[in-house]
């Protein structure tokens, strides 16, 4: 019998079998996404063309 493959890192947040229906996080252009890995709770948000893990700007490569 093949072994089982490993967990993957990320856990998506919420399912079918939950009681209370998943609430939307997006508001007026604001796209907001939550992401549970490994290494904790991140919450990700783009406004226009700027993005946001856990509320700080992430600098694009070209920018650095």
């Amino acid at each position: 019998m093949a072994p089982e493959p490993p967990p993957f890192s990320e856990v998506v947040i919420g399912g079918a079998e939950d009681a209370q229906p998943p609430l939307p996080l997006a508001s007026d252009g604001v796209l907001r996404w939550l992401w549970h890995s490994r290494f904790g709770d991140m919450l990700i948000e783009v406004i226009g063309n700027e993005v946001f893990v856990n509320g700080q700007r992430v600098a694009r490569a070209q920018e650095r």
